[in-house]
Order: C-alpha cells, then structure tokens, then sequence
C-alpha cells in the first residue's frame, strides 16, 4: 500500500520530466499547432498535479483525475511524439523532408522516455494508492509549528490540567 509520501514522489518525478520536455518541443523548428497543443497538454497536467500536491492529504478524485489523465492523455501522447522522432531519425541523410537533426531527435527521446517512465510509475503508484486508500499518514509538519515531541508533551500537560488528575 503506497503511502501519500510515495504518491508525492511520484507526482514529483513527473512535474520534473515534463519541464524538458516542452522546452524541447518549444525548440523544435517544426513549432506548430500540434506540438503547441502538446506542450499546452503536458503544462495542464503537471498543473494538475501541482495542485495535488499542495494539499496536505490528496483526496481520491484528484487522484484518479491525474491518474486517468497520465493514461490516457499523456502516456499516449509522449509516444506518439518518440514515434514520429523515430520516423525521423530513419530517414535519409539527403531528405530534404527531416525536420528535426538526428541528435536532437534522439535528445528530445530521451526527455520524452524519462517522462513516459515516471508517467507510469505515477500510474501504478496512484492506481494502489486509490485501491487501498488513503493511508494511515499524517500531514507534513507546518515548518512554523513547534516540532511533534514537544506538541504532544504540550497537549498531554494541558489534558492533565483539564482532566484535574
């Protein structure tokens, strides 16, 4: 059972692989409608899940929306875009129809396989996460809150003065 800090990580790793990856798409030569629209994609759903994980304990309905949009929205299109890479870097050296140099294309691959992977791994990890609910986490600590030891020391001293033990 994934817990909310694996959640976290999760969604981390994914806000982190999408930056390259529409820097490199902005980059391209062949910038268009449909690399725009991409780019636009991938920018919604790493706001998606930023908004995720601003809250302290995710809820399941953010959840399965990041989740569900991860598979069925941005999984298939980061490979369409390593698919039409790979039709690039096949063609002939002398094709005045490449867009794209082959190392840029390879480098932009890259990106795009770091973010199908963590994609994935966001995929599995949300899908546990909502099968077994929320765990038993509490919250992160509010770094302006005295620490946890002394929190409950506190609390125990004022229930005793309350209790009248």
């Amino acid at each position: 059972m994934p817990s909310t800090t694996e959640l976290y990580a999760a969604a981390k790793a994914v806000v982190v692989a999408i930056d390259p990856v529409v820097a490199d798409l902005g980059q391209r030569p062949d910038y268009q409608k449909s690399y725009q629209t991409a780019a636009k994609t991938f920018l919604d759903f790493k706001q998606g899940l930023l908004d995720l994980l601003a809250l302290p304990v995710p809820p399941p309905d953010p959840v399965a929306r990041t989740r569900d949009a991860a598979k069925q929205t941005v999984l298939p299109l980061a490979g369409r875009i390593v698919d039409a890479n790979l039709a690039l870097l096949k063609m002939g050296q002398l094709n005045t129809q490449r867009i794209l140099p082959p190392e840029t294309a390879k480098a932009h691959n890259v990106h795009l396989m770091d973010l199908q992977t963590a994609a994935q791994n966001y995929v599995a990890v949300a899908t546990a996460y909502l099968q077994a609910g929320p765990g038993p986490d509490i919250p992160p600590d509010n770094p302006f809150d005295p620490p946890r030891d002394e929190r409950v020391a506190l609390f125990t001293e004022w229930m005793d003065s309350v209790g009248g033990s």
